[in-house]
């Protein structure tokens, strides 16, 4: 109401107010299209300018006094139309009489940025005369530059019916302010005499009558960065306009928030004074620390990276390198600055850039690039467009290029190629040497093995029992080294890709009859109960005969080392369509499940202790497995630890007559070893 009594005793005055307002407005509005942290409480002003023009006479002056726009009361009073009045001088409006109007003070005072206000005498375009208060304002300085002018005139016959709409203005005006989420407050003499709602909520008191009389400057950090409180004392006593300013207010019992402060000068009763805006910007400064801490986060990633980082304009030039890039190419970021990315290639290669990389958004290219006292280094780019479409639309064509250095890897993949390489020349030459060895190792092995056996047959009975027993080792252990020996040079065809199977076809029924006979041996000296389940009438296969043999003597010699004395071991045949089915079995120690797939490994023993009972060197079931997948088969194993095991061969090519496709396959033919 302060507002209300000071209107009733100087009305002019207060128009001069409400101009500074309307004008506040509009510097407000300009405000809001550039100032992100502007606030919508300004638009205030809109209830008094709407009863501004309905009671008063509105006429915009531009700096040379000449009329550049007026409201249709104006031009009613006056008697003009709008295309009459423009362009006109205002002082051309006053009337003649003696006393000279105060033009001069006028415009030297308006000029200065100071509201004039004053009664002059006025005539019409018809040479009516008639008496108005007026208020003069200019718009706000802008580099010291007075902008527009407004004038705004009010006939003394009007003056109850504008202070009943100033007075509504004045309470829609306060309303609206208690709405902003800004703190307002108006300062006289340094003191607060109006605060809106929110200023007690920002400032930290619990009722508004409690900031009225007090000096904002008490609520201010004095250890703030920036303008000092010293400052803005000394802005507020010469009621400076100022802004946008950042502050720290302290409040009792709370914790301090960061600020941003607008402020406007104007009179109140004759005196200066202020309108302060005071702006909570405690997020917009909690997300600007964040961001800062991310970026630094960032950039000591950045920094710390292995792999050279650049940002490159469209031109091709850095504008940014980290650490690595400069000790790589041995060169300051100074220096990187100074020259296109590409003059960092060998001269052969500057093309390479704009070829590889210009075509798409991301791509690879590999380099061998110079550095500094003419090292050649290879490395390898990798380019990518700036996650940033700001950033980017700045910069034509920029993009990020990641620079790794592979000197190092090369020379070390080349080496390795080498090291590969003269490998596999020395194992193939093993493998030639052990499969060319062939005949040398078998031919003595088996002259051994020849005469041993004759003498043992021929001279039996004249020999010594003693004789005889070192005989039988004799030709036991030369048996035992040719099973070694055909193994280790059947691996080494493997490996050189030497093995051959010759197929053709045989009789199956033939071929498991005489199974037996192969294992005579080893099944005589461990009483080995031999249990076959083979059908007759199995028609044909079409493979290699002797290599399968050697498949099936493998597994039945497995089989007969680990049984128990006195133990089992049997064989399963069938056939399924066109496919031959044998399962050799035993009841021995078995085959930890863990283990089922590894005994098809070289040199893999289920016993790898130094006291295992059974000997061998973990090659016969590899090499079964190899001649198998040759004939297109497949070999498993099941077993249960403790209770033996079954290896199960599946062999294609089996022919058998159309008569014979529904022989029952429960015939057997019970063959025996021989000598049992």
């Amino acid at each position: 109401m302060h507002y209300i009594i000071f209107i009733a005793g100087a009305l002019t005055g207060m128009i001069a107010v409400l101009v500074i307002l309307r004008l506040r407005h509009r510097q407000e509005e300009s405000d809001r299209r550039t100032d992100p942290f502007h606030s919508p409480s300004a638009t205030a002003v809109s209830g008094l300018s709407g009863s501004l023009n309905d009671q008063a006479l509105v006429v915009t002056l531009d700096t040379a006094w000449n009329v550049i726009d007026a409201n249709q009361r104006f031009l009613a009073i006056f008697d003009y139309d709008f295309a009459g009045l423009a362009g006109c001088s205002y002082f051309d409006l006053l009337a003649d009489t003696k006393e000279r109007p105060p033009v001069d003070l006028i415009k030297s005072s308006v000029g200065d940025g100071r509201p004039w206000n004053g009664r002059l005498l006025y005539a019409s375009r018809h040479g009516r005369t008639f008496t108005l208060d007026v208020a003069f304002a200019p718009s706000p300085a802008i580099n010291d530059v007075v902008g527009n002018i407004t004038a705004i005139h009010l006939r003394p016959q009007d003056q109850p019916r504008f202070e009943q709409a100033l007075l509504e203005s004045e309470l829609r005006y306060r309303g609206l302010l208690d709405l902003s989420p800004d703190a307002i407050v108006v300062l006289n003499e340094g003191r607060i005499r109006y605060a809106n709602t929110t200023s007690c909520r920002i400032l930290g008191v619990t009722a508004r009558h409690k900031l009225l009389g007090r000096d904002l400057l008490q609520f201010i950090s004095p250890t703030q960065e920036g303008v000092t409180r010293e400052r803005l004392a000394e802005i507020f006593a010469h009621c400076e306009p100022f802004g946008p300013v950042d502050a720290r207010i302290l409040r009792r019992s709370r914790s301090p928030i960061d600020v941003r402060l607008f402020g406007s000068a104007f009179e109140i009763d004759g005196r200066p004074g202020m309108q302060v805006i005071v702006r909570d910007v405690s997020q917009w400064t909690r997300s600007v620390r964040a961001l800062e801490a991310s970026e630094k986060r960032f950039r000591n990633v950045v920094q710390h990276l292995g792999d050279g980082l650049f940002l490159l304009d469209g031109h091709g030039r850095t504008s940014f390198a980290n650490a690595a890039a400069e000790k790589m190419f041995g060169r300051s970021l100074r220096t990187l600055r100074a020259q296109p990315f590409d003059q960092l290639l060998m001269q052969s290669q500057w093309g390479t850039l704009r070829n590889v990389w210009r075509p798409r958004p991301h791509a690879t290219a590999r380099w061998r690039l110079w550095r500094t006292m003419g090292t050649v280094r290879t490395t390898r780019a990798f380019r990518s467009k700036s996650p940033s479409k700001r950033w980017a639309a700045r910069r034509a064509g920029a993009f990020i290029a990641l620079v790794r250095d592979i000197t190092e890897r090369k020379l070390t993949e080349e080496a390795l190629v080498i090291a590969v390489e003269s490998a596999e020349a020395a194992d193939r030459a093993k493998s030639e040497f052990l499969a060319n060895m062939s005949h040398e190792l078998r031919t003595p092995l088996n002259a051994i093995i020849g005469f041993s056996d004759l003498i043992k047959t021929g001279y039996e009975n004249e020999l010594p029992e003693r004789a005889r027993t070192q005989l039988e080792f004799i030709l036991k252990a030369g048996r035992h080294l040719l099973a070694l020996i055909n193994d280790v040079l059947d691996l080494a065809k493997m490996d050189a890709g030497r093995l051959e199977i010759h197929k053709s076809k045989f009789s199956l029924d033939e071929f498991f009859r005489d199974v037996p006979h192969y294992t005579e041996g080893i099944f005589r000296e461990k009483e080995i109960q031999w249990v076959p389940s083979v059908p007759s009438d199995l028609g044909f296969l079409y493979g290699d005969e002797l290599r399968l043999r050697q498949v099936v003597v493998n597994l039945l010699s497995n089989a007969a080392k680990f049984s128990e004395p006195r133990g089992r071991v049997g064989i399963e045949v069938r056939i399924d369509v066109d496919r031959l089915r044998f399962d050799i079995w035993d009841e021995g120690t078995g085959i930890p499940a863990a283990m089922l797939d590894a005994v098809f490994r070289r040199f893999v023993q289920v016993d790898a202790s130094s006291k295992r009972r059974a000997q061998g060197t973990g090659l016969g079931l590899p090499i079964s497995k190899q001649l198998v997948e040759m004939h297109g088969g497949t070999i498993h194993a099941e077993s249960t630890e403790g209770l033996g095991s079954r290896f199960i061969v599946v062999l294609p090519g089996v022919d058998r007559p159309e008569t014979l496709a529904a022989v029952d396959h429960g015939k057997s033919a019970a063959v025996a070893p021989r000598g049992e």
